[in-house]
Formats: structure tokens, sequence, C-alpha cells
């Protein structure tokens, strides 16, 4: 049956042209759009390895009005605020950081790994004990540093990028497992000794894992002007406790020369940085592509079909009378659109794949996914970790592919429905005057 069809689309083939040309853009465009609500989907169901639920942000301000040359007992102030906070009754645990907290600002540095010497960028959290707690960060393997610890070489926490690894070495990915040491200069102070190994982290669903090395301080050592102070409230809380703890704590926080002016569930944090970065107008943009593209897909197949049907009426009218059933001449319209949909995704995503590898439409300004293609894998010299990278390029290919091809084929089948059902339905003598 298969090669009657091709056969009567090659017959048709100058009113099939326009058709799989149509389908050729359609899919291109398509593919675009599912490959990048796939890649956004992927990443907001991955785990971003902090909880935000039930979690706030304090912000602390300075009051220019302290005179410049006043001495301030950071410390003091600090572990004083940080105490207040905990002698609340609906909070569970506080914590201080600086360019840790998610939505804040990082820190990057550059260090030597041990014991393969090379080096690597690799970004720089500090956290205090309790940063674990508000977050809910999941130890993999090892131990939590001391803060308290007394030795030359500071004891810190690692975690992976998105190939479990702290980067790239002689081409390919480094086991973080690997590590011992990392090392900022000839001197034993700057030595930093691997105690364990974090979950991986990312502070938004549309970012990828990073490389992060957890450095654990004391409360001393954070100053309230340049950390930021995070919270965990208890379990069952009701909605407006920004508000009341806000009213309750503004006086009891405020400490010369520092001022407690406000306090934001990291949730909120999370839907504001997609505002700010652009992320939610590019996913609107993308839905209303799609959108738009499915009517005008549905469009353009009925009218097509339709004309397609009515020049055909002689030939439906004539299988009919040899036999044909309804159901079999609707199959029969149903393969030959499948069909050519088939052929013009195979020509489409070769373009698509091209466009891609270049980063031609990412350079045009137009929102593209964030995968590693084939032309950004480098030649590694562990071909297992090759072969994984190229099946999970693979894998994500063909999952796009069948999402696009599985909507058009759908959009089709349903456009072609009713053109097909009236064509079935033609009575043989009427369709073979009429011829």
């Amino acid at each position: 049956m298969i090669r009657h069809i091709l056969t009567i689309i090659w017959n048709e083939r100058k009113a099939n042209g326009w058709l799989f040309l149509e389908y050729i853009f359609i899919f291109c465009v398509l593919w675009f759009c599912c490959d990048y609500l796939y890649y956004m989907g992927r990443s907001y169901l991955e785990p971003k390895g902090f909880n935000f639920e039930n979690t706030y942000y304090l912000q602390m301000v300075k009051s220019l009005q302290k005179s410049m040359e006043e001495e301030i007992d950071e410390p003091a102030l600090t572990t004083q605020v940080l105490d207040r906070i905990r002698r609340h009754p609906e909070v569970e645990s506080v914590s201080i950081s600086e360019a840790a907290m998610p939505y804040g600002n990082s820190y990057g540095t550059g260090l030597m790994v041990q014991p393969d010497s090379f080096y690597i960028g690799i970004r720089d959290r500090r956290v205090d004990l309790s940063f674990f707690e508000v977050f809910k960060l999941k130890l993999k393997s090892g131990r939590i540093p001391d803060p308290g610890y007394s030795g030359q070489e500071e004891e810190i926490l690692l975690s992976p990028d998105t190939h479990k690894s702290i980067g790239i070495h002689n081409g390919t990915p480094y086991p973080i497992e690997k590590v011992i040491r990392l090392e900022h200069g000839p001197d034993k102070d700057q030595h930093r000794i691997v105690t364990g190994i974090l979950c991986p982290v990312k502070d938004s669903f549309y970012d990828r894992y990073t490389a992060t090395m957890w450095r654990v301080k004391p409360e001393g050592y954070f100053t309230l002007s340049n950390s930021s102070i995070t919270i965990r409230t208890k379990p069952g809380i009701s909605k407006d406790f920004p508000e009341r703890f806000l009213k309750e704590m503004r006086t009891q926080l405020s400490l010369d020369p520092y001022i407690f002016t406000s306090i934001t569930p990291l949730q909120k944090m999370e839907k504001d940085s997609l505002e700010n970065y652009g992320t939610a107008d590019k996913l609107n943009s993308v839905y209303a592509i799609t959108f738009f593209l499915i009517i005008n897909i549905f469009l353009g197949v009925i009218g097509t079909f339709w004309y397609r049907t009515q020049a055909r009426r002689g030939e439906i009218g004539l299988r009919i009378t040899l036999g044909a059933k309804p159901y079999e001449v609707r199959k029969m319209l149903y393969m030959e659109t499948l069909c050519i949909l088939f052929f013009a995704s195979l020509v489409a995503l070769n373009i698509c794949i091209y466009l891609n590898k270049y980063d031609l439409l990412n350079s045009l300004g137009i929102p593209t996914s964030n995968w590693n293609n084939i032309g950004s894998i480098p030649l590694m010299k562990d071909q297992q970790q090759m072969c994984t990278l190229l099946w999970a390029y693979l894998q994500k290919e063909v999952t796009v592919y069948l999402i696009t091809f599985g909507l058009l084929a759908t959009v089709s089948i349903l456009a072609v429905w009713y053109p097909a059902r009236r064509a079935s339905m033609v009575q043989p003598a009427e369709a073979l005057r009429e011829e």
C-alpha cells in the first residue's frame, strides 16, 4: 500500500509540491519552538539543588547618616541581628552568606586543580553552617567543613557542573570526585582541601549547573553591608508572614547604622528574575508563535486538501465503484498526508541542524535553547565520554523531532479529516458524471 501511495504522490507531484515546501518551512519554525520549549520544560523539571519553599531574603541597608570616622563593631552587630531573628517563634533557621544566595551577586576565581595540576574557573560561594539548613542542600559524599578549623589549608565543599565534573581537562570533563585540593598560589594558606561533594546547584530553572566551591565561614567573617541574610520559616506559616515579620521586627533589627527595609520570598525573586532577564517574554513569544503556526497549519492544510479532494472526486468515485470502502479511502488520504509530511520533515531536520550548529538564529536575537550541539562538543580522548555526549545530543534531537512531527501530524490529520470524510461519502455515479 505504501508503494501505491508513493506512486500517487509522485503522479500528483505538481499539486503536492507547494504542500511539500509549506511543510518544510513550517516544520523548521515549529522545530525551533518545540526545541526551546522542550529545553525550558526539561530545565524546569531538573532539581535546582536549592529548596526555595518557605525561604525569605532580608534586606539590610546601611544608613548614610553615620559618620565615616566612627568605628563599627561589624561582627557584634551581625551576631546580634542573627540572634534576634533566631528568637522569632516562626523562624526555623537563619543564615548569612556572601555571593552565595540565589539571584544575588556572585564571585568567580581561577584555581589549580590537584592532583593533575590544571587551571579552571569556578564559582566562589561563602556561607555559614546554617546556609545548608535554610536551603536544604544535600551532601552527596564526605563531610561539611568545620568553620572553626584552625589548620593552614582551608576546608571546602564542591558541587559539579552539568557533566558532573569540575571543568574540562585535556578535552575531557574532569570528574569532581578526583579533586583533592584547589590551589590559588604557592602559599599553603591559599590551598583548599576538599572535604565533601554537594549536589549540583543552579540559581534558577533556566540556568545550567555550574562548578562551585563552597567556603564555610564563621558568622564573625560576614558583615551586614556585604552579605545576604536568608531565613526558613516553620511549616504551616500563613502567607501574610512577610508583612507581619517586617512590622514586628523592623525596630529590633534596625541597629545603627543598619536599617531593616524589606523581606522578600525567594520564589518571588525567581519570578522577578524571569522578567528581568527577559525569559518570560521569550517564553510568551514562543507560545504565541507556536499557537499562530498551529492555526495556520490547520487552515492551510484543510484548504489544500479540500481542493485536492474536490479535484480527485472522479478518482475517488471510481475506487468506491470498484469496491473500496469509505474508511479505506480516508485511510489512503491520511497516509498520503503523513508521507508528504515525513519526507518534508527529513529535509527540514537537516536545515534545522545546520542552523543550530552555526548558531545563526541566536545571532539574530531569536530565542533558542542552550543545548550543546555537535559543533560545540570538544574532541575528546576519552571515547566513552564522547559517546555519552553524542548519545545525549542524539536523544535530544530525536525527542524534539518526534514532538514536532507528532504535533504537525496531529494537526494535519484533523485538517484532512473533514475533506476526506466528504470525499469518501461521494456517490460513485455523481462523481463519475462530473469527471
